[in-house]
């Protein structure tokens, strides 16, 4: 007697090496053709480890144009000069410690054209006594502050402690619950940040910043002075000190959605604790429109005269 016997699961096998085939060829030109996906994409999937300022900058220099590239900065570091981002250069800077600016120099420039994210344990900084601000943004840069990275420990006398943005600056958190924050500086304006481009904050904190001038006492915008675009969906500006403006010091777009949260600041004057808002320029532009209504009204009045006694004039001589 011929007994055959089928497997019920026959097909099933079949299709399993089929897809099993698949997988492995699948991985096969992912594993080939990566390096020229990653460039498509503008990423480099290798870091590059730098334990000096000679290094990082070579580092900087040596980056391709266009394209974003990773740096590790393996040991704290202390530079004689401020560090430039070039235009052209997307950096990634990560690291183990903290980047010590010069005494009387921004830490960072981001030059126009250039962008530097600052990203995983990264603090950028100055030694206690020094001054300077800790990055600059000039017109048409950008910096990205993600969690893990941190501004914190600048003073200077003037505007922007933390930052100085001409430019474009965005600050996010993690979803590993990681904040940006700018933290501890000091200036007279803009404690944390002073803003006279486009500043999106879309997480992490600045608290703890100071801006009062001993000297006047018209320190103004505690955690942020906002003369630019600053739009806040989400995030903490607490605990931050001014003469006016705590926390926020708006003089010019100030647009907020939920879950931003400003509280715990402190105006010493009284004048906005948490956000004052300076109306001046509003005041000023009203008072423009109104001289240039008067003139106008008074150029129309004019020549309706002047063509009505033509007009007079006219009709006298021929009669």
């Amino acid at each position: 007697m011929d007994v055959s016997v089928k497997s019920k699961h026959g097909l099933g096998c079949f299709f399993s090496k089929k897809v099993l085939l698949f997988v492995s060829l699948l991985f096969m030109v992912v594993l080939v053709f990566s390096p020229f996906i990653s460039v498509v994409n503008g990423w480099e999937v290798v870091d590059v480890y730098v334990y000096s300022e000679d290094g990082l900058r070579d580092a900087i220099s040596a980056a391709p144009d266009n394209t974003y590239y990773r740096i590790f900065i393996g040991k704290e570091l202390v530079i004689e000069k401020p560090l430039e981002i070039p235009e052209g250069k997307l950096i990634y800077l990560g690291s183990i410690g903290r980047l010590v600016g010069a005494n009387g120099a921004d830490t960072i420039i981001v030059k126009s054209g250039g962008m530097l994210s600052l990203w995983d344990g990264i603090v950028v900084t100055h030694a206690d006594g020094d001054s300077g601000r800790g990055v600059y943004v000039e017109h048409g840069g950008t910096l990205e502050l993600f969690g893990g990275g941190e501004i914190s420990g600048n003073t200077i006398n003037g505007r922007g402690g933390g930052v100085y943005n001409e430019g474009t600056f965005d600050m996010y958190w993690e979803i590993n619950a990681r904040d940006g924050k700018i933290y501890g500086n000091t200036a007279t304006e803009g404690g944390g940040v002073y803003n006279v481009g486009t500043f999106t904050m879309y997480g992490g904190v600045i608290s703890e910043n100071i801006c009062v001038d001993t000297e006047t006492s018209i320190g103004v915008g505690g955690g942020v002075y906002n003369a630019g675009t600053f739009s806040v969906s989400d995030g903490y500006i607490s605990s931050n000190m001014a003469t006016r403006g705590g926390g926020v010091y708006n003089a010019g777009s100030f647009v907020v959605t939920e879950g931003y949260i400003v509280r715990g600041n402190t105006a010493i004057s009284g004048e906005g604790d948490d956000v004052f808002v300076d109306d001046s320029s509003v005041r000023a532009f009203y008072l423009l429109a109104i001289v240039i209504t008067v003139v106008i009204v008074g150029v129309v009045a004019g020549l309706f005269f002047w063509c009505s006694k033509k007009q007079k004039h006219l009709v006298t001589k021929s009669s």
